[in-house]
């Protein structure tokens, strides 16, 4: 699925045990969202999480969910998820060679 927002900017930091991904978008209002995040596995969850979140220059800690339901109509984990999809389609065949 695609997101409203347009990718301008991403950072793929392998120094973790799982990646971390942080990507810059400018919504459909000109501002800019700024999202670090990277792949939580744990015994309830094994999803996409924010670990922080900055929208026109204003810090939102880790929440997202307010973007995502009133902009993109969808979860934060699979808004997240989609934009992780075009990002190892990006980083991941570049780091196996």
């Amino acid at each position: 699925m695609k997101t409203k927002a347009k990718i301008i900017g991403t950072k793929y930091n392998t120094d973790y045990i799982r990646p971390r991904y942080a990507v810059k978008l400018e919504t459909l209002e000109g501002k800019f969202l700024i999202i670090d995040f990277d792949y939580t596995e744990t015994s309830k969850l094994k999803s996409y999480t924010p670990r922080s979140v900055y929208y026109d220059g204003k810090d939102y800690g880790s929440k997202l969910s307010w973007y995502t339901k009133a902009v993109e109509n969808m979860t934060v984990q699979k808004f997240l998820a989609n934009i992780a999809d075009k990002l190892d389609k990006k980083y991941l065949p570049t780091l196996s060679k």
